[in-house]
This record gives C-alpha cells, structure tokens and sequence, in this order.
C-alpha cells in the first residue's frame, strides 16, 4: 500500500535537477490541475493538504487483502 503514496509524489530527479526542483514542478502541475478544475488555489495549498489512499474492499479482495482490515497507505 506504501507504494501507491510513492508513486503520486514528485518524481526523482533526473537531468541534472535538484529535488527541490522536481517537488517544486510537481506542486505546480497540481496547482495547475485544480485551477483547470475551477479550483482556485496558490502553488503551496496541495502541498499542505494531507493525503491518503484508501482502498475499497472490493480491490482489497482482487489483491487478496484481508476484508475489514485497515487498508491504508
């Protein structure tokens, strides 16, 4: 379940930018992608939003997951 909160955050760095640089590109394509949703909001809103991911029941049993058990990541 770790891995899904892995795979939503900014990417690793790559081509000679820092990891500031690909945390701060990655809030700014969320910004960026609430505004297209009518949400208005400045480029560090996201980022102090908490997140989880919660995984319904049904997917829980495709992955053979325990049922009522607290699926989250």
């Amino acid at each position: 379940m770790n891995t899904a909160r892995m795979v939503v955050g900014p990417d690793e760095p790559f081509g000679g930018r820092s990891h500031e640089q690909m945390a701060a590109d990655h809030w700014d394509q969320m910004t960026e992608v609430l505004r297209k949703q009518g949400v208005v909001a400045d480029v560090l809103e996201p980022k102090r939003l908490a997140h989880h991911v919660v995984l319904s029941e049904r997917l829980l049993g495709r992955v053979g997951h325990a049922p009522g058990r607290d699926a989250r990541a």
